[in-house]
């Protein structure tokens, strides 16, 4: 079972007693009217997902606007790399270490009855025979592009 936390901007994942992963979440924002750019820099602390020697990045940027009667129009654009001190990851023989993917998303949320909803499509680049460090042929779907409806509530 896989549980995690948010301390301040450090993401912390467990997946049992095996491994944990710390994420630590930095950004940069400016607000310009009703438009809001940000800037993520977003680097793993520890190993990435119990895998020695490999550590994650993550650069992303998500801008936002203030649209008419309640809604907000946002998406975000991002490159997840690697820095690999251990072994290589050619996992097709071509070679070559593929192991960094680009992910994007656009969207649309309103505030209704307090509760934001937001409806959202997701995707990513990664390709099966170049991303199979992954686990692709076991869990392909979670990175299939895909349209997200969300509710959530703030306390």
């Amino acid at each position: 079972m896989l549980y995690f936390f948010l301390l301040g901007d450090v993401l912390i994942y467990f997946n049992g007693p095996n491994y944990l992963v710390m994420e630590m979440f930095n950004y940069l924002d400016k607000q310009i009217g009703s438009v809001n750019l940000k800037l993520e820099y977003s680097p793993t602390i520890t190993d990435w997902f119990g895998v020695k020697d490999l550590q994650s990045h993550n650069i992303a940027f998500h801008p936002s606007w203030s649209a008419p009667y309640g809604f907000t129009v946002s998406g975000g654009v991002g490159y997840q790399f690697f820095d690999s001190k251990g072994p290589k990851y050619d996992l097709n023989g071509d070679g070559k270490e593929k192991l960094n993917w680009w992910h994007w998303n656009i969207g649309v949320s309103r505030n209704v009855f307090g509760y934001k909803v937001d409806v959202r499509y997701h995707d990513t680049d990664i390709k099966k025979g170049e991303h199979d460090f992954y686990g692709y042929d076991s869990n392909h779907q979670i990175v299939d592009e895909r349209v997200v409806f969300a509710v959530s509530k703030s306390f």
